[in-house]
């Protein structure tokens, strides 16, 4: 899986030291442009954050703004589902697309976006309408709101495995968040995701470690991530010499400040395979993940609609405990 690095507001000039593609946010391009970075790889059209501050998502609005960056691909303006009111907010994105899919005059490509939607058949429909336009599509389905509630991270990142069984094309995964998640959304059927864990991480106080996880090396301490050792510390330092890190020889001094954990951070996440994560303290979630990978699209579809239906009724045991998520379960009858 490819690995995309969300730059937030330029503070950190990541793109100075780490070679890779980087997705900016059309709302903060402005800021991130007068702090050096000429283009963009990927745009994001802002339509969460048009949601949260209970602003209209205009079509024209966004276009416009689009106009003013140079880059490979441009979001299409969407948005996340608050609710599990899936066809509502589903044809709503559609006409959302279509609109600005007739306007659009640029020379990258609008990329449409599918949530999570529920009853899910409507994500293999949205893929279905999509796919006249398009050959690459972007997952939002586990980013915020969706994500507040932890019960729902399961279908949420299952739903990149249902759509993996429908589009033949590109799959990209927003807001794909820590390591471990860029490992489940590419074992889910990811091919390339976006993620600002590593300013995030940097900003706790923690860096990365290839194949462990975070560690904290700041002053403040966490009760939740480990502190580093002198071992998780050498083997950092030897992975940077490793795959060329410009500023490894003053490693040491530079994860004492954000800036400094941030970049290193960053250059850990975009030269680390996300399959050599793991999935840590989640492999229960992997575990189910794996059913539904390997489960046709009718039985996966009617898995998820189950699952989720439980769930929204607080059955949350029952839910946990359904045939099609335990092992041996491939496909109509276990396995035998």
């Amino acid at each position: 899986m490819k690995v995309v690095l969300g730059v937030h507001d330029g503070l950190v000039r990541v793109w100075k030291f780490v070679d890779g593609e980087f997705l900016v946010n059309q709302l903060r391009w402005g800021e991130v442009r007068r702090r050096g970075l000429g283009r963009a790889d990927w745009v994001d059209s802002g339509g969460y954050q048009f949601m949260m501050r209970g602003l209209r998502l205009d079509v024209a609005r966004v276009l416009e703004a689009y106009r003013g960056i140079e880059a490979r691909y441009y979001m299409a303006l969407d948005e996340p589902p608050r609710d599990l009111d899936g066809r509502v907010v589903m044809e709503r994105n559609v006409a959302l697309f279509e609109e600005l899919y007739e306007r659009f005059d640029l020379g990258g490509v609008l990329v449409p976006v599918i949530h999570f939607y529920y009853p899910v058949e409507l994500m293999v429909e949205a893929a279905e309408r999509y796919s006249r336009y398009s050959r690459i599509v972007a997952y939002g389905g586990i980013i915020p709101p969706l994500l507040r509630r932890t019960r729902y991270r399961f279908p949420s990142l299952a739903g990149i495995a249902l759509l993996r069984k429908v589009w033949r094309g590109t799959i990209h995964v927003l807001g794909a968040g820590s390591p471990i998640m860029l490992y489940l959304a590419s074992i889910a059927g990811g091919d390339s995701a976006d993620t600002s864990t590593w300013r995030v991480k940097a900003a706790y106080g923690h860096v990365l470690i290839p194949g462990k996880g975070e560690r904290s090396v700041g002053r403040s301490k966490t009760w939740a991530t480990p502190r580093a050792s002198e071992e998780d510390l050498e083997e950092l330092e030897a992975f940077l010499r490793r795959t060329g890190f410009p500023l490894a020889n003053s490693f040491r001094d530079l994860i004492r400040g954000f800036t400094g954990r941030a970049i290193v951070n960053a250059w850990v996440v975009s030269r680390t395979n996300p399959r050599s994560w793991g999935a840590g303290g989640f492999r229960w979630l992997e575990s189910r993940l794996s059913r539904i990978v390997g489960a046709g699209l009718d039985d996966a579809v009617s898995c998820l609609n189950e699952y989720v239906s439980l769930v929204l009724g607080e059955r949350m045991r029952e839910a946990s405990r359904l045939p099609c998520l335990q092992d041996g379960w491939v496909g109509e009858r276990p396995y035998k």
